[in-house]
């Protein structure tokens, strides 16, 4: 895939980040996820607003990925002219519950803006009923609809692939909360069900880098180029463990998938913070994100402290364009890409030119 100068300049823009640890470095990208549209806004400029439950799979899958194009090349259009470190990129954009469904034969409930699953293992016996086949349905799906976002793409977008469960992500999908307690009550199967999981999302992302390729020899995922055949993975679940459980059953098989493909973008929460420092230090891990979550004290607003957990490893969280101003001082101490929060096109060319005038890079 031949992609156009602007996406080219801006993963050079990466690439002298991820080469370069001093701090100072601040990235900043205005993209769908953080250009909040009001509804007028988003009518006069043709952007859908369609719930996901709206749409029918697999008979739909085409027309949502060609929605899921047009409304990115209308946003594209109407960003052109804002310095904004976003890549334009598209991947099979239909809630979490594809990451595990897709060898797992669970029912997919569709809601608004997401999906999700119910546990399929109730007893461990169910742990040999989990196949890996390109026959599946939902695997079927996930590769027909990877296949449209290529082949319709001109050099305009990035082609991703599907944004993946971390092996313990993986494991709560797949057994529910009993995950939980079978920490302790029922270790051996944790770690067989970890060694599956592991298993299961090697293969995916493999299936899926063989139909996207990589871009500029690297990859495209949470708006942001990253080197490598890289994947994106969530901690979600380790979360809400403790330090211990996390070392013991979860970071050795999220590391064993870094290691099979050298390349990762890590993201979790800010209730996490405790193990926070395990995360960041992960062996190759090349962006680690925290989430901006309700009821938790927000990133920003101690952005130094969770940057000296991994200094080598750039960070990455949510914010407003006020966040911006209030925080540059810290921010400068640190290697940063900001997902910045704006309400109109003249909101987010001032934060980019203030980001801009501060930032090392």
């Amino acid at each position: 895939m031949t992609y156009n100068q602007g996406i080219l300049e801006k993963i050079d823009v990466y690439k002298r980040l991820y080469a370069d640890e001093r701090p100072g470095q601040i990235l900043a990208t205005i993209s769908p996820y953080t250009f909040h549209f009001s509804d007028s806004q988003r009518a006069n400029l043709g952007l859908e607003q369609r719930p996901l439950d709206s749409w029918h799979f697999p008979d739909d899958a085409d027309a949502f990925v060609d929605a899921g194009i047009e409304n990115l090349r209308r946003f594209t259009a109407y960003t052109k002219d804002l310095q904004s470190d976003y890549i334009p990129n598209l991947s099979v954009g239909l809630g979490v519950a594809l990451a595990s469904a897709f060898f797992s034969d669970a029912k997919i409930r569709f809601s608004a803006d997401t999906s999700w699953v119910h546990p399929v293992i109730h007893d461990w016996s169910d742990l040999d009923r989990l196949t890996l086949s390109e026959d599946h349905a939902w695997y079927r799906l996930l590769a027909q609809m990877t296949k449209r976002i290529v082949s319709s793409c001109a050099g305009d977008y990035v082609p991703g692939c599907y944004a993946y469960f971390g092996p313990s992500d993986m494991a709560n999908a797949l057994r529910g909360n009993a995950l939980f307690y079978d920490y302790h009550d029922n270790p051996d199967q944790v770690h067989r069900l970890m060694r599956i999981s592991t298993e299961a999302i090697i293969w995916l992302h493999e299936h899926l880098l063989a139909l996207t390729g990589l871009a500029a020899g690297g990859s495209v995922m949470a708006d942001i180029w990253l080197p490598g055949p890289a994947l994106f993975m969530s901690e979600d679940a380790s979360d809400l463990c403790s330090a211990d459980i996390y070392r013991t059953f979860s970071r050795p098989y999220t590391q064993r998938i870094i290691d099979r493909f050298g390349s990762a973008y890590m993201h979790h929460h800010a209730v996490g913070r405790h193990i926070h420092d395990q995360i960041a230090t992960l062996n190759n891990l090349q962006v680690v994100e925290l989430s901006w979550d309700p009821n938790c004290p927000r990133p920003i607003d101690d952005i130094v402290c969770y940057y000296r957990m991994n200094p080598s490893v750039p960070l990455q969280t949510r914010c407003t364009a006020a966040d911006v101003y209030a925080n540059i001082d810290h921010l400068m101490q640190c290697r940063t890409i900001l997902m910045v929060i704006v309400e109109s096109l003249e909101e987010a060319k001032d934060v980019l030119a203030f980001i801009r005038y501060h930032s090392r890079i």
